[in-house]
């Protein structure tokens, strides 16, 4: 199995973090959302180098970049070296867990049941899930813990809120 997580190659291609997390919260607010953007605790999956986690952090946002290598992030990105089956959290420790690219099945051969049930484990209890990329985990794997906010494969980020 390729790492997972070691998603640098992936999120070397010009991204401007701050227009990420506009379009997050427009799609969370335009879903009805908006208490969950009280003072929100982010992780970053697939982080790489931190470069959206230390945008939110430095917007007063507590975000945690996790990424199974360590990519010379900056300290203001909370940088965390972890397998992302295994995350180094507490359940429900987050508000929303951030994609950019870590579910792309055709980067990286992986069990989405696992991935996702632990996902499920560290995002709080009507947490969101933002998946920002086109290729999704199946939505049959999804909804065994989340429910759709948005349609998947038709609007960036897909979100879902766990059950």
């Amino acid at each position: 199995m390729t790492d997972l997580f070691s998603s640098a190659e992936i999120l070397t291609f010009e991204g401007d973090p701050k227009f990420f997390w506009k379009d997050i919260v427009r799609a969370i607010e335009n879903n009805g959302r908006k208490d969950i953007l009280q003072s929100p605790v982010v992780l970053d999956v697939g982080g790489a180098d931190g470069k959206f986690s230390k945008h939110l952090n430095t917007q007063g946002v507590r975000c945690v970049s996790l990424d199974r290598n360590k990519w010379n992030a900056d300290p203001e990105a909370n940088p965390v070296v972890g397998d992302a089956y295994k995350m180094p959290f507490a359940d429900e420790s987050f508000d929303i867990v951030y994609d950019r690219g870590a579910f792309d099945d055709s980067l990286y051969k992986h069990d989405f049941s696992k991935l996702l049930l632990e996902i499920a484990r560290v995002l709080k209890s009507k947490g969101i899930l933002a998946i920002y990329e086109m290729a999704v985990p199946p939505e049959g794997e999804l909804t065994k813990y989340f429910r759709p906010l948005t349609e998947a494969g038709k609007n960036n980020p897909a979100l879902w809120e766990k059950l």
